[in-house]
């Protein structure tokens, strides 16, 4: 069942709710707004009687139009990294992991293998750069970019400004974080981790760094990440 598969966002909530209750309002979705229907139903669920619910999964960048067609209220606060640490991250993430056979055969052709893996990345930074351009000019106030690096090295101006655009106050409790699935933190790690912004140069070889500039370098001039 949906229940017991627990989709996605779904992971985190399914252990707690009734059973019975949920099938009773899986049953009331009106079938012929059935994802739109079960999309709101998980995060009802999962926003536990909070003022105000929302879901992060990164793929739903792909399909902000429906998004906003389904919720006319909706806002879309789009976050937005330097892909440099994305790749880090990931690259940090997969080697923990543990090794596949496979994959540990790759590594050992050490930079090439870095050059080849951080393809994905770019392109999928290059692509999702696009869609944020077509948003902002679509989607005047109901869509914003939030760069991670500004809410780090500045969360309460970050927060504020995000507030506004929510029409929502500000709150001491959102600026008291903790490090929730960092790469290279513990969680539980208090605070905005300032490190993790420039981190990736500790983590990349020189050539890769000199390869995202190559593919990336004017995109990454424009949005304030060349160094």
């Amino acid at each position: 069942t949906i229940r017991e598969r627990r989709f996605m966002f779904w992971n985190f909530s399914a252990k707690e709710v009734d059973r019975e209750a949920f099938l009773r309002r899986l049953l009331a979705i009106d079938p012929a707004e059935r994802e739109r229907g079960l999309f709101e139903l998980a995060m009802d669920i999962h926003a536990a009687g909070r003022p105000m619910g929302g879901e992060k999964t990164p793929a739903h960048v792909f399909f902000v139009p429906q998004l906003l067609e389904w919720f006319p209220n909706a806002k879309i606060i789009h976050t937005f990294r330097d892909p440099r640490a994305i790749y880090a991250s990931r690259k940090k993430k997969s080697e923990s992991a543990g090794r596949r056979p496979g994959k540990a055969g790759l590594r050992r052709l050490g930079v090439a293998f870095q050059l080849a893996s951080s393809l994905h990345v770019i392109a999928n930074w290059r692509r999702i750069e696009k869609y944020h351009r077509r948003y902002q000019e679509q989607f005047p106030g109901r869509y914003t970019l939030l760069k991670y690096e500004d809410l780090v090295l500045e969360p309460q101006a970050t927060l504020e400004r995000l507030c506004r655009f929510l029409d929502v106050p500000l709150t001491e409790t959102m600026l008291q974080q903790t490090v929730i699935n960092s790469s290279f933190l513990p969680d539980g790690a208090a605070g905005f981790e300032t490190g993790a912004i420039t981190r990736w140069r500790k983590h990349m070889d020189p050539l890769v760094q000199s390869w995202f500039k190559f593919w990336l370098g004017s995109q990454l001039r424009e949005y304030g990440y060349e160094s």
